[in-house]
Formats: structure tokens, C-alpha cells, sequence
């Protein structure tokens, strides 16, 4: 529309037209939006950029005298807001408000507007002018920044949270090595049928059931040690039939859908069934009492393909192949609130969060490289999908652990007489004393140290040693840095212990030519076991 259009032009003389055509032209040349109204709502003058946003956010052709209130905005929200504000202009206010307008079907975009009363020169207001601004894009990455900013945040809490519960757990650890070594050797002390034995074996379970704990804690912080193996997913969960059995309700009812084929992943089996586990107990509260079915199932999936899932873990999935685990039920379901909150530790919608929950089953997903899907709808249940990378190895291929079993080296060890010298490294003096109080026991020299730097020392003036223990992390030197400083030469069998390190101990134990790691907290069995494999060990490296 021409501005000259709201005059009657047969009455303009060619310089009141020219002049017509540049005010249009200046009007027309910004990209801000100008239009105005008179008293009744109705258009008497507009620039090119306004018919273009109507045309774009409400469909419509404008033209002067249109009713915009009636003619053009079409819901009648938008509608009683911008009469609001033209009134207001209307009756002397200059009014500055950013707002949203246009139909939710075809372009709604938010707007910075200003209602500034048009008068005449003895100072009437016969309309209202507004510039507008278009501020979409502008409120677009504010919103991805504030996005972004949310999610540094939420990143650093749970970095924040998963280191301190990583330290938590390497100090449990320590506290509960010293506790348990004790209490065995206490029991080993009376008869079978002594009442102190039952007393005895509560405590070890308790310091068992702590351990546990920790290796959640563990797992949240995705520092706990990995122990992994070729296994077929397809297999642990068939091995898992009485765990599945107990971690649901009776009025269940479990179906299984598993691959024809074996589905091969290099993964720590205890923590696989504790990520099993956890989304079985999820899936069994989610029912909320009332009957309903939960679904495991499993399949090969590469990155490409769709989950149909809203929550991932991590947002962008690593390119390859996984074997997935899917584990859904037909319970409550969850908001988007809740589905954007569901890896926060002791949050539960069920009226009672019991700890790390998915947090946990989140740590052990990422420590493994793979990643955690979800999809739920309010009273249509939930969907999870675990993805695990494919092993690269054939099981086959797969070498046994080092070591004999536990078993079977503790049964000889009674038959052990040589006496050995053992160099014990740790931090922690209750634990350096309670080794050296079994090793003694069993008839061996025990030389400690309280760190990486002293037991060097110790070493270079007293070898040889039979077999040294070292602490994988210690002040100023810890495990791996001692076995460094020894070289490829040594041929004293090093053992680390330790319940928890940032580093991955199968990658420092074939480094340096360690034969076993031993798991914090570890029982009065394995400590000894270790043992039995000091001859053969021994034979070994000198030929």
C-alpha cells in the first residue's frame, strides 16, 4: 500500500504526491515494523514490513481502512492484549511491551512494540503510531544460551557430586578393608559352633552390604573399576531369571523378547546386573501395586537408527554398533518435569526415592562407553533403552583372568610352608596393620610403608621381596608409578589394590606387568590367595 492512499489524491498538488511517495519510501526502507490505527482501530497508514509479517503470521492481505481488531488478528487472546495496549496509547500513554503474536499454525513470533499516541498539531490524539520490532531470533538464543547455561550447570553439580561421591566410596573402602579382615580373622579364631561366630559372620554381611553401596556410589561417579569380559547379553539375562523373579511384584507379569542371535559386549557382569536390576525395580514401583507387564528385551542397534526416545545419555550417541537392552513397563509414566530430572540421585516419582536409582544404572551405562535412552507418557508407562558397544573380540578370543581361582589357591596356601618376605604399601595405617597382622599370622614377613615414595626406598634397601601389595592412589607416589619406577626388569609379582581409581586398572595392570588387582574391600580369602601364586609366578619371570 501506498501511503499516498490515505489522501484523496485528486485533491494534492504534484509536490504534496512526491512528497507522499518519499515519506512511503523512508517508511518502507528500515526493517522495522510501522503501522498506524485510528481511533476506531482501523488502518491509515502501514509499511511494507508490517504487510509482510501479517502475511506471514495471520495470513492476511491488509489493506487501509481494515479493522485490524476484527479483520486481522485472529484469537481472541492477541486480540483483547493489543486493544489493551492501543487504548492505553489512545489516551496519552507511550507504551513499550514485548509480545508474542501470530497463529500457532502458521508463524507466532515475539515482538518488541512500541504504542505511542499520534496527535495534531493543537495536540488531539486522533490515532495511535507503533513500531515494532522483531525480537524472535534474539529471544531464540537467549533461550539456547540460558539452555546451555542450565545444562553447564547441571553438568558441573553431577561432576561435583560424582567426585565427591567417588571420594566417599574410596574411604569407605579403606574403612571397611581393616573391619572386614578383622572380623574374619576373629571368626577363624573360635569354633564353628561358638556363638561369637554367628556375631562374626552379621558383621561381615554388614560390611558386605556396605560394599555394595560403595560400588553405586561407584558407579554414579563413573570411577568405579571396571572388571569386564565378552559376554552374550542374551545369557546374563537368562542367567538372571531368579534376580528378575525377586525384583518385581507377584501381580507382574515378564515378558522376554530376546535376539535369536547372540549379542557379544565387553562388559563387567556384576554391573550389568545391577543396571538389570535397577530398571527392574523401576519398572515394578512404577506399577504402583496394580497388575501390569514389564517387557526385557534386546537387539543390535547402530547410531543411526532411531530410539524414538526424549531423554538420552549422553545428548549425542557415539557413532557405531551397540547391543541394546530394552526394559519397559505399562506403569505411571512421567511428565517431561520428571523425565528431565530422572538421573538426579534419591528422586523418585513414586513418593519414595530409595537412592542412586537411575543415577547409578547412568554411572555404570557411560563408564562402559554406551549410552541410556528413555521415553515415557503419563499413565502409558516407560520405555528404557541401555546401548552397550559391541565387542570387537569373539569370545573366543577372550584370555581367562590372571590368576588362579580364589578357591582353589587358598586351598593349598595351608599347604604353603616356605615363609615369604612382602612389601605392604598404603595410605591408610589401620589397613597396613591388619595385612600385616594376617600375613604374619600365615607365617610371612611383612615390611609397610605409608606411601609410593617409602616403599621405593624400602625396596632398594631390602630386596628382594617375595610379592609387593601397593595401593594403586597414595600420596606423593601411588601404585602405578612405583611399578614404573621398578621397570619391565623386576621380576617381584605386584599386586594393586584398590576400590577406587580415575584410572582404568585392567589398562595399568597389563602396563606394567601386574598379575591381579585386588578389589577394596577384600576378604581374609583373597588376601591370602595371593599367595599361592608367588612360586609359580616367581619360576615364571626367571626363565
Amino acid at each position: 500500500m501506498k501511503y499516498a492512499e490515505i489522501t484523496d489524491l485528486r485533491t494534492c498538488t504534484a509536490e504534496e504526491v512526491a512528497d507522499s511517495a518519499i515519506l512511503q519510501m523512508v517508511l518502507d526502507s528500515p526493517s522495522i515494523i510501522i503501522f498506524s490505527l485510528d481511533r476506531s482501530y482501523r488502518y491509515t497508514s502501514f509499511n511494507k514490513a508490517h504487510a509482510d509479517t501479517i502475511r506471514a503470521i495471520w495470513g492476511i492481505e491488509i489493506a487501509i481502512g481494515m479493522n485490524m481488531l476484527e479483520e486481522v488478528v485472529g484469537n481472541e487472546f492477541d486480540r483483547q492484549n493489543a486493544k489493551r495496549n492501543f487504548d492505553r496509547a489512545l489516551a496519552g500513554e507511550e507504551v513499550v511491551v514485548i509480545e508474542t503474536y501470530g497463529d500457532e499454525s502458521l508463524n507466532r513470533r515475539h515482538y518488541e512494540d512500541r504504542y505511542c499516541p499520534a496527535r495534531l498539531p493543537d495536540g488531539t490524539i486522533f490515532g495511535v503510531t507503533v513500531l515494532v520490532t522483531d525480537i524472535t531470533e534474539r529471544i531464540k538464543v537467549a533461550e539456547d544460551k540460558l539452555k546451555l547455561e542450565l545444562q553447564l550447570q547441571k553438568a558441573a553439580r553431577l561432576e561435583s557430586l560424582g567426585l565427591l561421591a567417588g571420594g566417599m566410596a574410596h574411604d569407605y573402602n579403606n574403612l571397611l578393608v581393616p573391619v572386614k579382615l578383622y572380623a574374619e580373622m576373629a571368626r577363624d579364631l573360635v569354633a564353628e559352633c561358638h556363638p561369637v561366630t554367628q556375631l562374626m559372620d552379621n558383621v561381615i554381611q554388614a560390611v558386605q552390604r556396605a560394599s555394595d553401596l560403595t560400588k553405586q556410589l561407584l558407579a554414579f561417579s563413573g570411577g568405579d573399576v571396571l572388571e569386564k569380559r565378552v559376554a552374550d547379553l542374551n545369557e546374563l539375562i537368562r542367567e538372571s531369571t531368579d534376580l528378575v523373579s525377586v525384583s518385581v511384584g507377584r501381580q507382574l507379569t515378564v515378558k522376554y523378547a530376546l535376539s535369536t542371535t547372540a549379542l557379544y559386549a565387553d562388559v563387567d557382569t556384576t554391573q550389568f546386573r545391577q543396571v538389570l536390576m535397577n530398571l527392574l525395580i523401576n519398572a515394578s514401583e512404577a506399577m504402583k501395586g496394580k497388575p501390569g507387564t514389564i517387557t526385557i528385551a534386546t537387539s543390535y542397534l547402530n547410531s543411526q537408527q532411531s530410539l524414538n526416545a526424549r531423554i538420552t545419555s549422553p545428548e549425542q550417541i557415539s557413532p557405531g554398533n551397540y547391543v541394546l537392552l530394552t526394559v519397559a513397563d505399562t506403569g505411571c509414566g512421567m511428565t517431561d518435569a520428571q523425565l528431565s530430572r530422572i538421573f538426579e540421585p534419591f528422586l523418585s516419582n513414586k513418593g519414595a526415592g530409595r537412592g542412586l536409582g537411575l543415577a547409578a544404572v547412568q554411572g555404570v551405562v557411560l563408564n562402559h562407553g554406551g549410552f541410556l535412552a528413555v521415553n515415557s507418557k503419563v499413565d502409558m508407562g516407560t520405555v528404557f533403552h541401555v546401548g552397550l558397544p559391541v565387542a570387537v573380540q569373539q569370545p573366543e578370543q577372550q584370555s581367562h583372568p590372571l590368576g588362579r581361582s580364589q578357591t582353589a589357591a587358598v586351598e593349598s596356601t595351608n599347604s604353603q610352608k616356605r615363609s615369604m618376605r612382602i612389601l605392604v604399601a598404603d595410605d591408610d595405617a589401620d589397613i597396613r596393620r591388619v595385612i600385616e597382622l594376617a600375613f604374619n599370622s600365615a607365617g610371612h614377613k611383612v615390611m609397610l610403608a605409608d606411601d609410593g615414595l617409602s616403599a621405593l626406598k624400602i625396596y632398594q634397601d631390602h630386596a628382594p621381596f617375595d610379592l609387593i601389595l601397593l595401593d594403586l592412589t597414595m600420596p606423593e607416589m601411588g601404585g602405578a608409578a612405583f611399578a614404573q619406577e621398578l621397570g619391565s626388569e623386576n621380576s617381584t609379582p605386584v599386586v594393586f589394590m584398590s576400590g577406587y581409581s580415575e584410572d582404568d586398572l585392567q589398562f595399568e595392570s597389563a602396563r606394567y606387568g601386574v598379575q591381579r588387582v585386588l578389589r577394596k574391600p577384600f576378604s581374609l580369602r583373597s588376601l591370602l590367595a595371593l599367595i599361592q601364586d608367588v612360586p609359580e609366578q616367581i619360576h615364571v619371570r626367571h626363565n
